[in-house]
């Protein structure tokens, strides 16, 4: 009789590899899309519609006639669920608990009255970091550039 925790090993590591080379399963299976047609993408946006049936996903695909500079390797970003189904704003409230939980975590407890505080001005600038512009498609690709300054002072 063959040993299952052998098994569950193999499958538990073959997971981590997954996730450690991925993040997440639909990266997983982008990342397997691509070397099977061997494509390398550009950019993924998404435009949300109060209309269902006019949202879509437009991906560009990297083509080296074209481009001489070839795009690093393809991966979505971590929250790809949040941002297909409530939209940036989502992300961002996501964001904005994880930084609160982060700073109590590490022995820094914030009041009510900091929270309220910092509020804006952290939602401005984790906004600022995903998109220049709530209306425009959203860029899929991991990404966190943001334009807007953090200061606490």
């Amino acid at each position: 009789k063959a040993d299952s925790s052998i098994r569950t090993e193999q499958l538990e590591k073959e997971y981590e590899r997954i996730n450690f080379l991925n993040s997440t399963f639909s990266n997983a299976l982008m990342q397997l899309f691509l070397d099977q047609n061997e494509s390398c993408i550009k950019d993924v946006y998404f435009k949300r519609s109060h209309i269902p049936k006019y949202e879509r996903i437009t991906i560009y695909l990297y083509d080296p006639d074209i481009d001489f500079s070839k795009p690093p390797r393809f991966i979505f970003i971590p929250s790809l669920r949040q941002a297909l189904g409530g939209g940036v704003e989502t992300i961002v409230e996501e964001m904005m608990e994880t930084f609160w939980s982060h700073l109590l975590r590490h022995g820094y407890y914030a009041t009510k009255d900091i929270k309220s505080e910092l509020s804006t001005n952290l939602k401005r600038y984790f906004l600022s970091g995903i998109t220049t512009d709530p209306n425009i498609p959203l860029k899929l690709n991991a990404h966190f550039d943001p334009i807007y300054p953090l200061s606490f002072y």
